[in-house]
């Protein structure tokens, strides 16, 4: 079975799209983090995908998207906390794997900022996260050298942002409730 990140991207190159895999689920976990639902009409249009696809058909490409953000949706609500990131899979290198890291961040708060979410005024944790993650998204990540430490710290930075994901999401929703 082919993952996640490997069959999305592929799409994207194949349609020329001028948005990658991680940065585009990012984009697309941080709208429906930020409480924007995808039945929304035209909730692509105003992240700007349906500008971002060059070559690909459009209902080929409303099917990707609808079903990417029918799985990360699933994801952020399962009880299990199953929420993963789209990002490379361990055998490709490690810059690579945080480059997708550092456009995930990237994607993620600006499907945020697109979605008009606010942080709850009394809730310092998801500030606090919002924060870190603007300094993660701004940050150029150097490796150490030492393969072992470089992969504890991605598998850390990856945590962080799947439980900061979970936990915006999980504080929308007791807001919303």
């Amino acid at each position: 079975m082919e993952d996640p990140f490997d069959s999305l991207d592929g799409l994207l190159k194949r349609w020329n799209a001028n948005v990658g895999a991680a940065d585009l689920h990012g984009n697309v976990c941080g709208w429906l983090c930020g409480g924007k639902q995808t039945k929304e009409e035209p909730w692509q249009a105003r992240l700007g995908l349906d500008q971002a696809f060059g070559s690909g058909s459009n209902d080929e490409a409303e099917r990707v998207l609808d079903a990417l953000a029918r799985v990360s949706w699933s994801q952020l609500e399962h009880d299990s906390f199953a929420f993963q990131l789209i990002l490379p899979n361990d055998d490709e290198p490690m810059q690579a794997r945080t480059d997708a890291l550092l456009s995930w961040s990237g994607g993620f708060l600006g499907g945020l900022g697109l979605a008009g979410y606010q942080a709850p005024a009394d809730d310092e944790s998801c500030a606090e996260f919002l924060q870190d993650l603007g300094k993660i998204a701004r940050s150029e990540i150097e490796m150490t050298g030492d393969s072992e430490e470089d992969e504890a710290a991605f598998a850390e930075l990856v945590e962080f942002l799947r439980m900061g994901t979970l936990m915006l999401h999980l504080s929308h929703n007791r807001e919303s409730a």
